[in-house]
């Protein structure tokens, strides 16, 4: 066995599988129920993977189960059916569930024809009776130290419990992986965007409910659940976006951290050192690089995908070069030929302050954002085509390996 194949088994890959599966599937849900209820809750991780609730309670539980390379079999002895039913029967007997409450395994597996799991479905084969009957069997002569405990619960129920526990179990096999649930939640924005704009929307969409997710799971005390009055006014702000004449904000993108090495980096190119010959304030600089990230990577984005032409990424360039060049001739003006280093210093500050406050363009009807503006700005200062310093392109030369590894 190599080194390489040795390390996998310390590799943290299908627990992270997993939790973007659930995540995933949470909206996938959320997206569902949004057509046939009028207002919920979503939570991640507090009763179970992921909770519905209405007025205060919980109406469903979802425990999921993700395996991407293998078909896991849902036997009435695996420990998939165990030990959810143990997560179940502790929150149950903590006065934690209704009696009404749905409790659903979803799982990538696929349940083995006539076991528990088969019969415990949502559609035609139900058959709690015969579910019963098998899970008992399997309790009672169960060996294995991982179902001890779920086992050991379900046994201690009345008859009538059992049978209510069962009641409002349901399996559902076979669904799609983490990978493949992508395509079902693309059917489910279909009606409410333009289907060219359906991998923007579903990138936006995913975008905000990644972050929600991280909220709850990081903030405890703080936000719990997600509502769905939250969801659809986050759906009906994508919509606007994906109107036929708009552009679509990349979230990715949009938030985005530069750590210090990529931050180090940009600083080596040319427009960076227009900003230092005009302020040595690292948190300026910090800000013209994080602006110019976004602006290069967002046009580059939609010019690669036809959302934006290029004749209005070249009109909106020209006409932030137009105000640049009105501004610039006039500072040139308020300089007299004896004017000193530091006078022509302060001259190029106040025009990066300019870009830094009030700079402002329209790239396209009903998009408008100031660090697209100031963005752009950087963009032409790294082609010289604009400056801060008035002596900018005698002081700056073509960074050719930089500008390479952008373009």
């Amino acid at each position: 066995m190599s080194e390489t194949r040795g390390v996998e088994r310390f590799s943290a890959r299908d627990s992270a599988l997993g939790y973007l599966f659930q995540v995933r599937l949470a909206l996938l849900w959320t997206l569902r129920r949004l057509r046939t209820l009028d207002e919920f809750n979503v939570g991640l991780e507090t009763l179970d993977d992921v909770v519905f609730e209405s007025e205060g309670r919980p109406t469903d539980l979802l425990q999921a189960k993700h395996r991407l390379k293998r078909v896991a079999v849902l036997s009435d002895a695996s420990p998939d059916i165990w030990k959810t039913f143990r997560i179940w029967l502790v929150a149950r007997a903590a006065g934690q569930t209704d009696p009404a409450t749905r409790l659903i395994l979803v799982s990538t597996g696929v349940c083995v024809a006539g076991s528990a799991a088969y019969m415990l479905g949502d559609d035609d084969q139900r058959d709690e009776a015969g579910a019963l009957a098998l899970l008992i069997t399997a309790a009672e002569t169960s060996e294995s130290q991982q179902n001890e405990e779920g086992c050991a619960l379900f046994l201690a129920l009345s008859d009538s419990d059992k049978r209510a526990f069962l009641r409002n179990v349901f399996v559902l096999d076979g669904v799609a992986t983490v990978v493949d649930v992508e395509a079902e939640l693309h059917t489910e924005l279909r009606l409410a965007v333009p289907r060219p704009q359906i991998p923007n929307a579903l990138n936006a969409l995913e975008g905000w409910w990644f972050g929600q997710a991280v909220k709850q799971l990081s903030s405890p005390g703080g936000l719990r659940t997600v509502s769905s009055q939250a969801v659809e006014l986050k759906l009906t702000d994508i919509r606007e976006q994906c109107r036929a004449d708009a552009l679509l904000i990349d979230n990715e993108i949009l938030q985005k951290k530069l750590d210090e090495a990529a931050l180090n980096a940009y600083a080596r190119y040319t427009f960076a050192k227009q900003v230092t010959l005009v302020t040595k304030n690292q948190r300026r600089l910090n800000r013209a690089i994080t602006d110019y990230f976004r602006a290069f990577a967002q046009r580059s984005a939609w010019l690669r995908e036809n959302l934006l032409l290029q004749e209005n990424d070249d009109d909106f360039r020209r006409e932030l070069y137009e105000a640049w060049d009105v501004r610039f001739a006039r500072a040139l003006d308020l300089l007299d030929a004896a004017a000193s280093e530091q006078e022509r210093i302060e001259a190029g500050e106040a025009l990066l302050s300019w870009v830094e406050t009030e700079a402002d363009a329209s790239l396209k009807a009903g998009f408008k954002a100031s660090w697209m503006a100031r963005g752009t700005l950087h963009e032409l200062s790294n082609d010289r085509e604009v400056g801060w310093h008035p002596d900018y392109f005698e002081l700056t030369t073509p960074d050719v390996e930089s500008d390479a590894q952008e373009k």
